[in-house]
């Protein structure tokens, strides 16, 4: 995939040096301009020099054996975007280390707000659903709070606001959405 931007984003910087050079040349150069600070530019340390070569200029994107593949528009878009949420949760990944954890394990959720002059407020409960869809992945909590009574909050799971999850306990679930807790009484789900 960066590959396929890689190239496209170097026929682009082709097509402006070309677009530049033609319309305020001189000898094959765009005018050199002098900043307030005495530093001069021209085209060629802006965009840089493109192999010339007989073959007519790229197209936007470079059709790979993977896009090739999928013979509709629908499936090729489909494909690209799937191939840039990967590229995201591995950058969501590498800022904040996600620990392991299932629906019944208790987790400690500390949150930063912005309203509230990013103070650090973390929150207590057990898991009782995930829901994994690459960078839209969620996780709802449930807990019993004394003055609220029963409360659900539902994270984006790489949430910029989520500053860290902790397992408190494992527990075991022998189901991947307990929702059935909601009918349950308190003490069963209260951490």
């Amino acid at each position: 995939m960066a590959s396929l931007l890689r190239s496209s984003g170097l026929a682009v910087l082709g097509r402006v040096r070309a677009s530049l050079a033609s319309t305020s040349d001189i000898g094959g150069r765009l005018v050199s301009t002098t900043s307030s600070s005495g530093a001069t530019t021209s085209i060629d340390s802006i965009v840089p020099e493109t192999p010339s070569t007989n073959n007519p200029p790229m197209a936007p994107w470079t059709p790979t054996d993977q896009l090739k593949k999928r013979k509709t528009l629908m499936k090729r878009m489909e494909f690209m975007i799937r191939e840039l949420e990967k590229e995201q949760v591995a950058a969501a990944l590498n800022t904040r280390p996600i620990p392991q954890f299932k629906p019944g394990d208790v987790l400690e959720v500390l949150t930063v707000v912005p309203e509230n002059k990013r103070r650090v407020t973390a929150f207590r409960g057990v898991c009782i659903s995930q829901r994994r869809k690459a960078i839209r992945s969620t996780f709802t909590l449930r807990n019993y709070l004394g003055t609220a009574g029963a409360v659900e909050r539902t994270f984006p799971l790489h949430s910029p606001q989520i500053q860290e999850i902790r397992v408190v306990e494992e527990r075991k679930a022998r189901r991947a959405k307990l929702f059935y807790l909601r009918e349950r009484a308190p003490k069963v789900y209260r951490v």
